[in-house]
């Protein structure tokens, strides 16, 4: 039986995701019971996902969002 041995890196990598699917739903969570702080936040969302080299990827990440941004995230 072959085992996988993970190296740190990938260790990494995979700890990194898992910190921001948390944070990313705690933020989720924070929006649904604070409308205003989804008010003020989503702006400022939009301006970091516009910072993406490639504008093409940049919409698909905010597509990716558009349940969350609302209409507000189209270029």
């Amino acid at each position: 039986m072959h085992t996988k041995i993970q190296t740190n890196s990938e260790l990494n990598r995979k700890d990194h995701a898992r910190r921001m699917i948390l944070l990313g739903s705690f933020l989720k969570q924070h929006f649904e019971v604070n409308p205003d702080l989804k008010k003020t936040l989503i702006p400022e969302i939009i301006q970091f996902l516009d910072q993406h080299k490639n504008p093409k990827i940049a919409q698909v990440n905010k597509d990716l969002l558009s349940d969350i941004l609302g209409g507000s995230h189209t270029s």
